[in-house]
């Protein structure tokens, strides 16, 4: 149960329950309106909207971190690829001047 503490200044029924006690007809009537209020199905349901409310968000910002997790790996595995790309093409730039510094060789000799 939800106690609000700016009408009671109570975060616990046990805190409700001192202030009922102290015999302030005013103050044991607000407490009595509250534990009306509280248990009416109105409120039930307003609790189970909030915690649902709560629940959704928590579970939207779960999921907009896993996209984001998700689109930071597929990122990196684009980068790995692009990288693994220009190495071979490197391999291939290398081999081509070792052979063109071979027949320039070849060439300077003969």
């Amino acid at each position: 149960m939800h106690i609000p503490f700016a009408l009671f200044k109570a975060e616990t029924e046990e805190e409700l329950n001192e202030i009922d006690g102290l015999g302030v007809p005013e103050l044991s009537e607000a407490v009595n309106a509250y534990h009306t209020v509280t248990t009416s199905p109105e409120y039930q349901e307003y609790e189970r909207m909030m915690a649902k409310a709560s629940h959704d968000e928590a579970q939207a910002l779960y999921n907009a971190e896993r996209r984001a997790t998700e689109a930071e790996r597929e990122k990196w595995i684009g980068v790995a690829k692009e990288n693994k790309r220009v190495t071979k093409e490197n391999k291939k730039i290398t081999k081509e001047n070792e052979a063109l510094k071979a027949e320039l060789e070849q060439l300077r000799k003969g």
